[in-house]
């Protein structure tokens, strides 16, 4: 049995691994390419956009953020402490407190960091929610609960696994 623990927590690595790679491609993919670009599999040319939210309505000094709603609240599990679970809003012209007068298409941005980190405040994000509220959309960035572990669930259950046998 230990030899067969032995041998999933080496499997269960390589595919953490495997994603943690995945990952690191995709943000470096994403911090080389600006925000609010539009990419086709063969790069080809998109036809223009002749819809309402193409063309920016609003400039960047009219983008307004209402920092740290509360939208809820979390129990961490480390510290057994409720957290409360905020998000910040950007909407142009009219701001949080006037957003219930106007119906907007709206778009929630969620950060990465496979529940171990990250922050709606995340560089890559902001440039893209500013550019949303620009073009008309109101704009949600969420913070959710972070886990407190180092490492996924599934590779300390095996460690526990190991240690247990």
């Amino acid at each position: 049995p230990k030899k067969l623990a032995v041998l999933a927590l080496g499997v269960l690595s390589l595919i953490y691994v495997g994603w943690l790679v995945a990952g690191a491609s995709i943000f470096v993919w994403c911090a080389a390419n600006p925000a609010g670009m539009v990419y086709t599999l063969d790069d080809s040319p998109l036809p223009p956009c002749t819809g309402c939210y193409c063309a920016p309505s609003y400039s960047a000094a009219e983008v307004f953020v209402t920092a740290n709603v509360s939208y809820g609240e979390a129990v961490n599990r480390l510290t057994g402490k409720t957290e409360m679970l905020l998000l910040d809003v950007y909407d142009a012209n009219r701001g949080y407190s006037a957003m219930k007068f106007s119906a907007k298409p709206a778009a929630v941005l969620i950060h990465g960091g496979g529940y171990l980190s990250g922050d709606k405040s995340w560089s890559i994000l902001v440039p893209e929610a500013k550019r949303l509220a620009r073009h008309g959309f109101v704009v949600f960035m969420i913070n959710y609960r972070l886990e407190a572990q180092h490492s996924l669930a599934e590779v300390g259950a095996v460690r526990d696994a190991i240690l247990d046998a």
